[in-house]
């Protein structure tokens, strides 16, 4: 019993022994399946980490170079803004430095104007006080000057035909034949008119006409700023000066008043420019001579004044710039652009002269850009000498252009403009 029992317990023994040993092994692999299960969860974890932590990194990445761009928009608009504002401050102390010049003229101005009154009080109580024969006398010097003026110049036409000898004697006989070619020609077209030929043809002889003009020597200016006043019949050109002086000082008329090369201006000592008011163009009469050319050619500025149609000043145009003068174009009689013109064209007055003004200076640099190559681009002055329209900025281009200004009371007081050279 007793080794029965003992065999019993051994063989007890041996199968917990066995058990335990199976249970062992299964714990074992049962702990390597969840270490190994654990491991693997771990692993994922950490992947869906480093992926998060990526994808937050490329996120602060982003916004900090959206931060960094809006910082350098911000202080690019910035720098912007302060450069604006510089300009704006640069513009106020330019506008404030102007209004102070302005100003400082302004008062120069009127201390010049009041000066000319009390001038012009004491010569008017100077005259008031002088007796005929001071008047006589008066009248006496005025003649005396426009004779010494006459001799002058015919001494001066006598040195540049002397000093030109026989090219001036050559360009004389040429410039008569000339003009007597553009006469027989003008005849011969006007007989037997052909619109195809006729503009081609009379083109070609003012060509021709335009080279002789620059082949006529260069005359001495005068000796007192000069204005010379050209245009065809009727277009105003003695109310223009009348409108410049402030007061009549050339004929006005329906008809061609002006029959030669006048001076209407200037003759007095205390002016201290002229103002030469020229024959109209006509079918009969034009600038074709030799002493036309040579006074305009001596001229500071010629006004080119016109009306309707700005086809009219084209050939004046040239004609002034082969004499190398300069030159100011002016439309006159402007208010013939009216009310009813403004309804029918559905525009203000201003709105419908600006556009025609706008449109005839195109005209006129595009028919230009061959005859004058390389100039300068014209402009058109709108005026009108009857309403005192324009002339203002007339005078403001003739003070530009020659530094003479006409200032003082208007044309209703009777009295001159005061013409001055600044």
């Amino acid at each position: 019993m007793a080794s029965q029992r003992k065999v019993l317990e051994e063989q007890l023994k041996s199968d917990l022994e066995k058990r335990l040993q199976q249970q062992e092994n299964q714990l074992a692999s049962q702990r390597k399946v969840l270490e190994e299960q654990l491991q693997s969860d771990l692993e994922k974890k950490l992947k869906q980490q480093e992926d998060q932590m990526a994808s937050q990194r490329e996120a602060l990445k982003e916004q900090l170079r959206n931060e960094q761009l809006k910082h350098q928009q911000e202080q690019e608009a910035h720098k912007e803004q302060l450069k604006q504002q510089q300009e704006h401050q640069e513009r106020q102390e330019r506008q404030l430095k102007l209004q102070m010049e302005w100003q400082q003229e302004q008062q120069k101005i009127q201390k010049f104007q009041q000066d000319q009154q009390q001038i012009q009080m004491k010569i008017l109580q100077n005259a008031a006080e002088s007796s005929k024969a001071d008047v006589d006398r008066m009248q006496e010097h005025v003649r005396k000057l426009e004779e010494k003026e006459r001799e002058s110049f015919e001494k001066t036409l006598s040195e540049v035909r002397k000093q030109g000898g026989e090219q001036i004697t050559r360009l004389e006989k040429d410039l008569a034949q000339m003009t007597q070619d553009l006469q027989d020609e003008k005849e011969k077209l006007e007989e037997f008119y052909d619109p195809e030929n006729f503009e081609p043809q009379a083109a070609s002889l003012f060509d021709n006409f335009i080279q002789y003009v620059d082949k006529v020597p260069e005359p001495p200016k005068r000796e007192k700023p000069s204005i010379a006043i050209l245009g065809r019949r009727g277009v105003g050109k003695s109310s223009t000066a009348n409108a410049i002086v402030g007061r009549t000082i050339a004929k006005t008329g329906v008809k061609d008043t002006t029959l030669v090369v006048n001076q209407v201006y200037g003759q007095a000592d205390d002016h201290a420019c002229e103002i030469w008011d020229v024959p109209g163009e006509t079918d009969t009469r034009s600038y074709a001579n030799l002493e036309t050319l040579l006074k305009m050619k001596s001229m500071h500025i010629i006004f080119i004044v016109y009306i309707d149609d700005v086809q009219q000043c084209f050939n004046l145009v040239r004609l002034v710039s082969g004499c190398k003068v300069p030159f100011i174009i002016i439309r006159n009689k402007c208010d013939s652009i009216d009310a009813d013109d403004a309804k029918e064209a559905e525009m203000t007055v201003d709105e419908l002269r600006a556009t025609t003004r706008q449109e005839e200076q195109e005209q006129l640099n595009i028919y230009m850009t061959d005859k004058l190559p390389g100039h300068d681009e014209l402009k058109i002055i709108y005026a009108s000498a009857k309403m005192q329209m324009g002339y203002e900025e007339v005078r403001a281009s003739l003070h530009d252009k020659t530094g003479v200004v006409f200032q003082g009371p208007s044309v209703a007081s009777g009295k001159d403009k005061q013409c001055v050279v600044s």
